[in-house]
């Protein structure tokens, strides 16, 4: 069986657009970027999820329906309570470990087209939580997949709380 897969980075600009940046060093977070205000305005909306008590979730303009039929998939699924913490979508920044680096080096989250769900279980490079384990995600797996959604747990170097819409 197929799984979506990630999209590249040409097929992301193309889909969600370009934008400039510039590096935000300092605090916690030193992957974090300003991106240019007239594309954030421009593309990146908040929409309110009802499975998460009508949380606005900050998300690119193209991906606010698949976020909400994902939620509404899970729910009708009866696997809702899998998603023990919803971790974010749009948060402008570098790839792990690439801070300082060019467009190509950005997250998908910086295009507000992925989520995390459950981190502390499913973190970046590490094996994600088996089913029936505490923070598991796999039962959210191919329903996320059938609605457009590639999973960041098949990766070489897997990343099981990451979910990003390549519908």
């Amino acid at each position: 069986m197929s799984h979506p897969v990630s999209l590249t980075h040409a097929q992301r600009v193309k889909r969600y657009g370009s934008f400039t940046f510039k590096a935000s060093p300092g605090g916690d977070s030193p992957e974090r970027i300003t991106v240019d205000p007239a594309w954030v305005s421009k593309h990146i909306v908040a929409v309110a999820v009802p499975q998460l008590g009508g949380r606005k979730v900050h998300v690119h303009r193209d991906v606010a329906q698949p976020l909400l039929a994902l939620f509404a998939a899970w729910e009708d699924a009866g696997v809702l309570s899998d998603v023990t913490k919803f971790a974010g979508c749009w948060v402008a920044r570098f790839k792990r470990g690439k801070a300082g680096g060019t467009e190509k080096d950005l997250s998908n989250h910086s295009w507000g087209s992925a989520i995390d769900v459950n981190p502390q279980q499913n973190w970046l490079g590490k094996t994600p939580a088996a089913e029936g384990e505490p923070g598991s995600v796999l039962r959210l797996v191919p329903i996320a997949e059938a609605n457009g959604w590639a999973w960041g747990g098949r990766w070489k170097t897997p990343d099981g709380m990451h979910f990003e819409y390549v519908g």
